[in-house]
This record gives structure tokens, sequence and C-alpha cells, in this order.
């Protein structure tokens, strides 16, 4: 096989094995990351235990030196109940122009508001999440 038809050959299969980006066949997905649909499928606890794994992730990045702490600070708040987040990413999803926007996001999100950055801030960050993530 020459060079031309490795090419083609591996052209083919990356059209046949790979999915469009974006092309999301799940509902509960967006991007292949779960989203309002997802979470809104699940009880209280499982809700609380997503969101628990988020920040659990973000400490393992911090720990094998894939982020420094101050990112770390920017994506946590020390003190705060996780029941609070849930409440605030459940508010969040009441919204279904928001049902496209990963949990990971909306983890930002509640983030954002339990930290009491202003407003306009959090207002501006949710139209961006809504145009980043709604649907083509």
């Amino acid at each position: 096989m020459n060079g031309r038809q490795s090419t083609f050959a591996v052209a083919l299969l990356m059209l046949i094995c790979v999915p469009a980006i974006g092309q999301d066949k799940d509902e509960d997905k967006s991007f292949g990351r779960p989203n309002g649909r997802f979470y809104l499928k699940r009880d209280s606890q499982a809700r609380i235990d997503l969101l628990h794994g988020i920040e659990q992730g973000i400490g393992l990045l911090v720990d094998e030196k894939a982020i420094s702490e101050e990112t770390m600070d920017r994506y946590t708040v020390r003190g705060f109940r996780f029941r609070d987040l849930k409440d605030q990413v459940d508010k969040l999803y009441q919204d279904k122009a928001n049902m496209r926007i990963p949990i990971s996001y909306a983890y930002v999100y509640a983030i954002r508001r339990a930290r009491g950055d202003p407003p306009s801030e959090i207002e501006d960050f949710l139209a961006q999440l809504r145009k980043r993530f709604l649907k083509r």
C-alpha cells in the first residue's frame, strides 16, 4: 500500500469510527459530557455526589501538579456545603434553556454564585454557556 492509499484508508476509518464532534445521540450529554438531563434523572444524594466528585477531581489535579492551588481556589469554595451547591445547580437546570450545559460548567456556575461574584458577571457567564452548548 502506497502513501496515498494509506492516507485514504486512515481517513475512511476515521469517517466510519469517529462520530462528528458535538453530535450526541444521547440527549443526556452535550459534546460528550453529562448535562442537565443526566443530572435531573439522579436523586438528591447522587447529585451531591456528582458535584463532590468534580471537586475531588480538582483536588487530584492539584496533587498531581497539573494545576496550581491558585487555580483550585477559583473552582472551589471552602466551608460551603455541597447541598447548597446542589440547590444552585438544581435552580440552574429548572430553566430549560440551561439543560444542555454540562454538569461541570453548572458546578462552576454554582461556585461563582457561592463565592459572591457580581450578578452581572454570573449572567454573562451563563449567556456564554448557553451559546456554547446550544444544540446546533
